[in-house]
């Protein structure tokens, strides 16, 4: 795992999150790590594509509803937390470490979130990352779903 780099604009701030279905709510306080994106076999089946995400020590965050969250043994090294309504892939704890991973599509805001990195970049879809030339089409979905 990379060296913890926070981000010292985060510091003090409350990053409000949940799962998709809300069964999970929960707030971090900062200073967060930098988001790291991994494309590891396992981040990528879980995700469904590569998992990017930041981290703050475990008792930085506060659960308003856990009920759902179940934890699930994902390697040799380390568990990952999950709703067990919805199926959202929230956060990611390694064995005998203080930090604790969190998703930051779980997050309400990350404007003030920066990327430090990737890991299993060799592992990363031939696919991606997209061009800067790949279409927008949210005009074409607008009126037939909501966007944002």
């Amino acid at each position: 795992m990379s060296k913890r780099t926070e981000m010292p604009s985060t510091a003090g701030q409350i990053f409000h999150g949940r799962c998709h279905c809300g069964a999970i709510t929960f707030s971090v306080t900062g200073p967060l790590r930098q988001i790291l994106a991994c494309h590891c076999d396992d981040c990528r089946r879980l995700a469904g594509a590569s998992w990017a995400a930041t981290a703050a020590p475990r008792d930085s965050y506060r659960f308003t509803s856990d009920a759902s969250l179940t934890w699930y043994r994902s390697s040799a090294w380390a568990q990952r937390g999950f709703c067990n309504q919805c199926g959202s892939n929230l956060f990611y704890q390694l064995d005998g470490e203080d930090m604790m991973s969190v998703s930051t599509g779980m997050l309400d805001n990350t404007d003030d979130l920066t990327v430090e990195g990737q890991l299993f970049a060799n592992k990363h879809p031939k696919w991606g990352p997209l061009p800067t030339t790949t279409p927008d089409l949210d005009e074409a979905l607008l009126g037939r779903f909501e966007t944002g």
